[in-house]
């Protein structure tokens, strides 16, 4: 039988303690033809944990950011082993500002929105819509890989077939030292110091080029540390400054991905093989590898 006949339709899994919004958001989304799980009231990690197992096709979960928080509070290593366990699972997260402000500090695996209540239905639904994209990319990607794995596993092993540990770049050794430089600050001086979120977010951006990886709006907005509203007033002036660009997904063009633009490139290079620089003239074996900043160049 053909591998898209096995499917099951993607549903949603909607966690909300509060009785009158539960039933808004699951009329708004059973009306626009999605199929509802529900877990109400104040669920424990346990049954919300259960709800997941017994409802396999859950691809999408809308939850409350309060709720969502007492879940991570009560077991976080639950939470760490649950999100691994599901890497395609998208989050849309529902609740008052200050909520969703904590909600993005601590992100929970994929989070495709944060919405503040009273949420729009037709906002709602176009969220929804979209983390279901989301996750049936995912699970694309997923059986892609799962494929390529079988072929790789049938050819000889030799030294060219053999999968190759990739070795560290200089420059994610240089981003990761910047950000310990910064996180030793901030836990030093909590009041005074602040995280700089557009420096954060130009290095998160770096990062993604040198795995190869894209960045979505949502994730670059979390690696700000900072709240949406200012993380996204700095993607805009970013944008402004032709430091950063939107890219297209190729295989789904309504999706929109953040990249580092040419100049900005440019420039956090710059900065990044100064501190290469600096680093090595105080230590050269402080980057390891025992080039120093050499292997930097902008």
């Amino acid at each position: 039988m053909p591998t898209d006949e096995l499917k099951q339709p993607i549903q949603v899994l909607v966690a909300e303690p509060d009785a009158a919004t539960l039933d808004y958001v699951e009329r708004a989304l059973t009306q626009a033809g999605l199929t509802i799980h529900a877990v109400a009231g104040s669920p424990s990690r346990p049954s919300f944990v259960r709800a997941l197992e017994r409802w396999t096709s859950v691809g999408v979960v809308v939850i409350d950011a309060g709720l969502l928080a007492s879940l991570e509070q009560a077991r976080p290593d639950e939470s760490s082993k649950l999100v691994a366990s599901r890497p395609d699972l998208q989050w849309i997260v529902v609740g008052s500002r200050p909520a969703l402000d904590v909600a993005m500090r601590h992100g929970t695996g994929d989070t495709v929105d944060f919405l503040i209540k009273p949420v729009a239905r037709g906002t709602l639904v176009r969220a929804t819509q979209e983390a279901m994209r989301r996750h049936a990319y995912a699970q694309e990607q997923r059986d892609e890989h799962r494929l390529l794995e079988q072929v790789a596993a049938r050819l000889p092993a030799s030294e060219s077939t053999r999968p190759r540990k990739p070795e560290p770049r200089a420059e994610l050794r240089i981003l990761q030292l910047l950000a310990d430089i910064d996180e030793a600050r901030a836990t030093a001086f909590p009041t005074i110091v602040e995280h700089d979120p557009a420096w954060n977010m130009l290095a998160e951006l770096l990062r993604a080029r040198l795995l190869d990886r894209r960045v979505s709006v949502t994730s670059l907005c979390l690696s700000s540390r900072t709240p949406v509203t200012t993380a996204l007033r700095r993607v805009e002036r970013l944008i402004e400054l032709q430091f950063v660009q939107y890219a297209l997904d190729p295989k789904d063009r309504r999706r929109k991905y953040i990249e580092l633009a040419p100049e900005g490139y440019r420039n956090v290079m710059l900065a990044i093989s100064t501190a290469a620089r600096e680093f090595a003239a105080v230590d050269p074996g402080l980057l390891g590898g025992g080039g120093g900043g050499q292997g930097v160049t902008p």
